[in-house]
């Protein structure tokens, strides 16, 4: 019994160390469904924006999240054989989409996405982490690090940070 008290606070220390209590009302802020309305590359040459990229998704529920976008202005061509697309054009589709699903938390003011399934077989059980900001019904969210399985990042990310513009088109 002289135990159990001591039982009790490592867990609860626990509990608070593994961010539960720090972030239980963050998760609610960013659930929902946003639509990508700007795509922002910071280069050693200067930015670039696009103002209005293709539709792209993302959806944030308690604990989870999916995101699909489209990180080019122009949509790419279509295959003059849908159900048989040459190499070239496979390559072209592949490149031009942003896939990947998981579960996700929120510290500090970072928001952390995990991979769970992605179109890039590699990233899965990888993470994004992202400063985000909300304002007036947008959600801001410029990359700090992409992480691979392994502890192996993408070096592109501090040469080259991105920053999404995501504005909310449904509450959950």
């Amino acid at each position: 019994m002289r135990g159990l008290p001591l039982v009790l606070i490592g867990a609860l220390a626990a509990a608070g160390a593994s961010g539960c209590s720090t972030t239980a009302t963050a998760p609610t802020q960013v659930m929902g469904a946003w639509r990508v309305a700007q795509i922002r590359l910071d280069t050693p040459d200067g930015s670039s924006v696009i103002t209005t990229p293709q539709n792209g998704l993302f959806i944030f529920t308690k604990s989870h999240y999916s995101a699909v976008w489209v990180p080019v202005q122009d949509r790419p061509a279509t295959a003059a054989t849908p159900w048989a697309p040459t190499p070239g054009e496979m390559l072209t589709s592949y490149k031009s989409l942003v896939a990947h699903t998981g579960t996700y938390d929120i510290q500090r003011g970072v928001l952390i996405l995990h991979a769970e399934q992605a179109k890039n077989p590699n990233f899965v059980g990888g993470r994004i982490t992202y400063d985000y900001q909300l304002a007036d019904g947008s959600l801001m969210l410029t990359q700090t690090a992409i992480v691979y399985p392994g502890d192996k990042s993408d070096p592109r990310v501090r040469a080259q940070p991105q920053t999404l513009k995501l504005v909310r088109v449904e509450e959950l």
